[in-house]
Protein backbone atom coordinates (compact mmCIF):
# COMPACT_ATOMS: atom_id res chain seq x y z
CA UNK A 1 0.00 0.00 0.00
CA UNK A 2 1.54 3.64 -0.83
CA UNK A 3 0.28 6.78 0.63
CA UNK A 4 -1.71 7.36 -2.52
CA UNK A 5 -4.07 5.12 -2.02
CA UNK A 6 -5.24 6.44 0.80
CA UNK A 7 -8.15 8.48 1.11
CA UNK A 8 -8.68 11.47 3.44
CA UNK A 9 -11.80 11.10 6.06
CA UNK A 10 -12.60 13.26 8.96
CA UNK A 11 -13.53 11.52 12.60
CA UNK A 12 -14.43 12.70 15.87
CA UNK A 13 -14.35 11.04 19.25
CA UNK A 14 -16.43 12.40 22.40
CA UNK A 15 -17.16 11.57 25.73
CA UNK A 16 -20.78 11.91 27.88
CA UNK A 17 -21.11 10.52 31.64
CA UNK A 18 -24.05 8.21 32.18
CA UNK A 19 -27.13 9.12 33.62
CA UNK A 20 -26.32 8.18 36.77
CA UNK A 21 -22.65 9.01 37.26
CA UNK A 22 -20.84 5.79 37.93
CA UNK A 23 -19.88 5.13 33.44
CA UNK A 24 -18.99 7.13 30.65
CA UNK A 25 -19.84 6.72 27.22
CA UNK A 26 -17.57 7.64 24.22
CA UNK A 27 -18.44 7.75 20.84
CA UNK A 28 -16.24 7.73 17.30
CA UNK A 29 -17.78 8.58 14.37
CA UNK A 30 -16.23 9.00 10.80
CA UNK A 31 -17.16 10.59 7.20
CA UNK A 32 -16.02 12.10 4.15
CA UNK A 33 -15.38 15.36 3.29
CA UNK A 34 -18.84 15.52 1.62
CA UNK A 35 -20.65 14.56 5.42
CA UNK A 36 -21.10 11.40 4.29
CA UNK A 37 -21.28 8.97 7.55
CA UNK A 38 -18.39 6.38 6.80
CA UNK A 39 -18.48 4.42 10.41
CA UNK A 40 -19.71 4.71 13.88
CA UNK A 41 -19.31 3.44 17.21
CA UNK A 42 -19.56 3.57 20.92
CA UNK A 43 -18.16 2.37 23.76
CA UNK A 44 -18.91 2.04 27.36
CA UNK A 45 -16.61 2.26 30.53
CA UNK A 46 -15.32 3.33 34.06
CA UNK A 47 -14.48 6.49 33.49
CA UNK A 48 -14.30 8.64 30.08
CA UNK A 49 -10.57 7.88 29.58
CA UNK A 50 -10.95 4.45 28.89
CA UNK A 51 -14.07 4.96 26.97
CA UNK A 52 -12.51 6.93 24.70
CA UNK A 53 -9.63 4.98 24.29
CA UNK A 54 -11.92 2.11 23.29
CA UNK A 55 -13.23 4.21 21.01
CA UNK A 56 -10.09 5.46 19.27
CA UNK A 57 -8.64 2.08 19.06
CA UNK A 58 -11.94 1.60 17.40
CA UNK A 59 -11.54 4.32 14.75
CA UNK A 60 -7.90 3.09 14.05
CA UNK A 61 -8.96 -0.61 13.07
CA UNK A 62 -11.60 1.24 10.77
CA UNK A 63 -8.92 3.32 9.03
CA UNK A 64 -6.69 0.81 8.73
CA UNK A 65 -9.07 -1.43 6.85
CA UNK A 66 -10.33 1.14 4.91
CA UNK A 67 -7.20 2.88 3.90
CA UNK A 68 -8.08 6.37 5.26
CA UNK A 69 -6.01 8.74 6.68
CA UNK A 70 -8.53 10.07 9.70
CA UNK A 71 -8.23 13.61 10.81
CA UNK A 72 -9.73 13.56 14.33
CA UNK A 73 -10.81 15.58 17.05
CA UNK A 74 -9.81 13.50 20.18
CA UNK A 75 -12.59 15.36 22.92
CA UNK A 76 -10.68 13.75 25.80
CA UNK A 77 -7.82 15.79 26.59
CA UNK A 78 -5.22 13.21 28.46
CA UNK A 79 -6.29 10.75 25.13
CA UNK A 80 -5.41 13.85 22.74
CA UNK A 81 -2.16 14.64 24.28
CA UNK A 82 -0.94 10.98 23.85
CA UNK A 83 -2.38 11.03 20.84
CA UNK A 84 -0.21 14.11 19.54
CA UNK A 85 3.10 12.54 21.00
CA UNK A 86 2.81 9.62 18.14
CA UNK A 87 3.42 8.80 15.33
CA UNK A 88 -0.30 8.07 13.58
CA UNK A 89 -0.84 7.72 9.58
CA UNK A 90 -4.31 6.52 9.74
CA UNK A 91 -5.31 8.34 12.81
CA UNK A 92 -3.71 12.25 12.58
CA UNK A 93 -4.98 14.43 15.33
CA UNK A 94 -6.90 17.34 14.26
CA UNK A 95 -9.05 20.31 15.57
CA UNK A 96 -11.26 20.22 12.73
CA UNK A 97 -12.18 24.01 12.89
CA UNK A 98 -14.43 25.32 10.74
CA UNK A 99 -18.46 24.89 9.26
CA UNK A 100 -17.62 21.23 8.28
CA UNK A 101 -15.78 20.32 11.58
CA UNK A 102 -18.93 22.34 13.52
CA UNK A 103 -21.05 19.96 12.37
CA UNK A 104 -19.71 16.70 12.62
CA UNK A 105 -19.52 17.49 16.61
CA UNK A 106 -22.51 18.08 16.67
CA UNK A 107 -23.92 14.97 14.90
CA UNK A 108 -21.76 12.69 17.28
CA UNK A 109 -23.02 14.70 20.32
CA UNK A 110 -26.51 14.23 18.80
CA UNK A 111 -25.70 10.00 18.35
CA UNK A 112 -24.28 10.11 21.24
CA UNK A 113 -26.81 11.71 23.77
CA UNK A 114 -29.51 9.43 21.67
CA UNK A 115 -27.65 6.17 22.22
CA UNK A 116 -27.34 7.11 26.44
CA UNK A 117 -31.00 7.84 26.50
CA UNK A 118 -31.91 3.89 24.22
CA UNK A 119 -29.57 1.93 26.83
CA UNK A 120 -30.40 4.27 30.28
CA UNK A 121 -34.52 5.09 29.57
CA UNK A 122 -34.80 2.07 32.62
CA UNK A 123 -32.73 3.46 34.71
CA UNK A 124 -33.86 5.41 37.79
CA UNK A 125 -32.00 9.10 38.49
CA UNK A 126 -29.43 9.33 41.04
CA UNK A 127 -30.82 10.28 43.98
CA UNK A 128 -28.87 12.99 46.29
CA UNK A 129 -29.71 13.90 50.19
CA UNK A 130 -28.27 17.73 51.39
CA UNK A 131 -28.74 19.09 54.35
CA UNK A 132 -26.97 21.55 56.53
CA UNK A 133 -26.62 21.62 60.28
CA UNK A 134 -25.90 24.60 62.87
CA UNK A 135 -25.28 25.49 66.46
CA UNK A 136 -27.75 27.99 67.54
CA UNK A 137 -26.07 31.19 68.53
CA UNK A 138 -22.94 30.44 66.89
CA UNK A 139 -21.05 30.70 63.53
CA UNK A 140 -19.88 27.02 61.61
CA UNK A 141 -22.71 25.38 59.47
CA UNK A 142 -21.95 21.81 58.82
CA UNK A 143 -23.04 20.37 54.82
CA UNK A 144 -23.13 17.60 53.78
CA UNK A 145 -24.90 15.04 50.63
CA UNK A 146 -25.07 11.56 50.13
CA UNK A 147 -25.78 9.55 47.46
CA UNK A 148 -28.35 6.54 46.72
CA UNK A 149 -25.04 4.37 46.16
CA UNK A 150 -22.70 5.99 49.25
CA UNK A 151 -20.95 8.52 47.50
CA UNK A 152 -20.77 11.38 49.99
CA UNK A 153 -18.92 14.95 50.58
CA UNK A 154 -18.86 17.25 53.63
CA UNK A 155 -17.60 20.47 54.27
CA UNK A 156 -17.30 23.19 57.37
CA UNK A 157 -18.29 26.15 56.67
CA UNK A 158 -16.47 28.19 59.11
CA UNK A 159 -17.75 31.74 59.28
CA UNK A 160 -21.20 30.67 57.79
CA UNK A 161 -24.69 32.19 60.25
CA UNK A 162 -27.42 31.06 57.73
CA UNK A 163 -28.38 27.96 57.58
CA UNK A 164 -30.23 28.96 54.45
CA UNK A 165 -26.82 29.63 52.63
CA UNK A 166 -25.63 26.34 54.29
CA UNK A 167 -28.81 24.18 52.47
CA UNK A 168 -28.00 25.87 49.44
CA UNK A 169 -23.96 25.31 49.08
CA UNK A 170 -25.02 21.86 49.81
CA UNK A 171 -27.09 21.65 46.35
CA UNK A 172 -24.12 23.73 44.61
CA UNK A 173 -21.69 21.20 46.23
CA UNK A 174 -22.99 17.90 44.96
CA UNK A 175 -24.42 19.34 41.86
CA UNK A 176 -20.54 20.43 41.21
CA UNK A 177 -18.71 17.15 42.63
CA UNK A 178 -21.42 14.84 41.18
CA UNK A 179 -21.39 14.15 36.87
CA UNK A 180 -24.18 12.29 36.79
CA UNK A 181 -26.78 13.80 33.80
CA UNK A 182 -30.21 12.38 35.47
CA UNK A 183 -30.54 13.91 39.16
CA UNK A 184 -33.27 13.79 42.14
CA UNK A 185 -32.37 16.34 44.62
CA UNK A 186 -33.65 15.52 47.85
CA UNK A 187 -33.43 18.89 50.49
CA UNK A 188 -35.66 18.95 53.51
CA UNK A 189 -35.31 22.67 53.15
CA UNK A 190 -38.81 23.93 51.70
CA UNK A 191 -37.40 27.31 50.94
CA UNK A 192 -34.33 26.32 49.08
CA UNK A 193 -36.65 23.87 47.01
CA UNK A 194 -39.15 26.77 46.06
CA UNK A 195 -36.47 29.12 44.64
CA UNK A 196 -34.88 26.78 43.03
CA UNK A 197 -37.67 25.43 41.13
CA UNK A 198 -39.26 28.78 40.92
CA UNK A 199 -39.02 32.63 41.49
CA UNK A 200 -36.33 33.50 44.15
CA UNK A 201 -37.29 36.04 46.28
CA UNK A 202 -34.05 36.81 48.05
CA UNK A 203 -33.15 40.58 48.48
CA UNK A 204 -29.40 38.68 49.96
CA UNK A 205 -27.31 38.81 46.91
CA UNK A 206 -25.47 35.62 48.13
CA UNK A 207 -28.45 33.88 48.81
CA UNK A 208 -29.86 34.61 44.97
CA UNK A 209 -26.33 34.01 43.57
CA UNK A 210 -26.08 30.23 45.12
CA UNK A 211 -29.44 30.20 43.44
CA UNK A 212 -28.31 31.50 40.30
CA UNK A 213 -25.26 28.75 40.29
CA UNK A 214 -27.36 26.11 41.03
CA UNK A 215 -29.85 26.73 38.46
CA UNK A 216 -26.36 27.04 35.72
CA UNK A 217 -25.05 23.57 37.40
CA UNK A 218 -28.40 22.03 36.38
CA UNK A 219 -28.53 23.21 32.93
CA UNK A 220 -27.85 20.43 30.29
CA UNK A 221 -28.88 17.94 32.80
CA UNK A 222 -32.08 16.45 34.30
CA UNK A 223 -32.11 17.80 37.70
CA UNK A 224 -35.19 17.63 39.99
CA UNK A 225 -35.15 19.43 43.35
CA UNK A 226 -37.74 17.60 45.96
CA UNK A 227 -38.49 18.94 49.20
CA UNK A 228 -38.57 16.09 51.69
CA UNK A 229 -39.97 16.72 55.64
CA UNK A 230 -37.18 16.42 57.68
CA UNK A 231 -36.36 13.92 60.19
CA UNK A 232 -39.65 11.85 58.72
CA UNK A 233 -37.83 8.52 58.41
CA UNK A 234 -36.61 9.36 55.32
CA UNK A 235 -33.84 7.14 55.53
CA UNK A 236 -31.34 9.29 52.79
CA UNK A 237 -32.01 12.15 54.46
CA UNK A 238 -31.36 11.09 57.70
CA UNK A 239 -27.98 10.42 56.97
CA UNK A 240 -27.49 13.51 55.07
CA UNK A 241 -28.19 15.15 58.40
CA UNK A 242 -25.88 13.18 60.07
CA UNK A 243 -23.12 13.89 57.71
CA UNK A 244 -24.10 17.31 58.45
CA UNK A 245 -24.17 16.97 61.73
CA UNK A 246 -20.92 15.21 62.32
CA UNK A 247 -19.26 18.10 59.74
CA UNK A 248 -20.01 20.32 62.32
CA UNK A 249 -19.09 18.84 65.72
CA UNK A 250 -16.12 17.12 64.17
CA UNK A 251 -14.50 20.70 63.44
CA UNK A 252 -15.98 22.53 66.73
CA UNK A 253 -13.64 19.57 68.61
CA UNK A 254 -11.21 19.41 65.98
CA UNK A 255 -11.41 15.99 65.47
CA UNK A 256 -8.00 14.62 63.40
CA UNK A 257 -8.75 13.70 59.91
CA UNK A 258 -8.96 9.73 59.87
CA UNK A 259 -11.24 9.99 62.81
CA UNK A 260 -13.89 12.29 61.17
CA UNK A 261 -13.50 9.94 58.20
CA UNK A 262 -13.85 6.78 59.75
CA UNK A 263 -16.91 8.28 61.18
CA UNK A 264 -18.22 9.57 58.31
CA UNK A 265 -17.88 6.23 56.26
CA UNK A 266 -19.38 4.41 59.11
CA UNK A 267 -22.65 6.38 58.51
CA UNK A 268 -22.68 5.98 55.12
CA UNK A 269 -21.98 2.06 55.36
CA UNK A 270 -25.28 0.98 55.63
CA UNK A 271 -26.21 2.68 52.00
CA UNK A 272 -22.80 0.77 50.70
CA UNK A 273 -23.99 -2.69 51.82
CA UNK A 274 -27.72 -2.22 50.27
CA UNK A 275 -26.47 -0.94 47.12
CA UNK A 276 -23.29 -1.71 46.13
CA UNK A 277 -21.83 -0.91 42.40
CA UNK A 278 -20.44 -3.67 40.53
CA UNK A 279 -17.04 -3.05 39.62
CA UNK A 280 -17.53 0.43 40.75
CA UNK A 281 -16.34 1.20 44.28
CA UNK A 282 -17.92 3.99 46.28
CA UNK A 283 -16.32 6.95 46.03
CA UNK A 284 -16.37 9.74 48.86
CA UNK A 285 -14.00 13.00 49.53
CA UNK A 286 -13.86 15.38 52.54
CA UNK A 287 -12.86 18.77 53.11
CA UNK A 288 -13.49 21.39 55.11
CA UNK A 289 -14.06 25.13 53.84
CA UNK A 290 -12.77 28.04 56.57
CA UNK A 291 -13.81 31.05 55.25
CA UNK A 292 -17.82 31.46 52.95
CA UNK A 293 -17.54 31.39 48.95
Amino acid sequence: MTHSTVRDARGVILHRPGPRGDCDYAIGVVTTDDNSVLDTFVAEGSNAGLASLATLEHVADFAAASNLRILTRVGHAAIRDWLEQQTPWHVVPDYLHGDNGRALQNLATELLVDHIGAVTADLPPLQIATDASARVGHPGIGIAYVTDRGDYQQQHLADELSVLTGELQAIRMALTHQRATRIQILTDSHTSAQWINGPCHSNNFRTARLVEDIRELAKGRDVTVKWVRSHNGHRLNEIADRLAVSARRNAEAHVADDIRRQISDHIVAGLRRRKPAPGRPPRHETSREDTNR
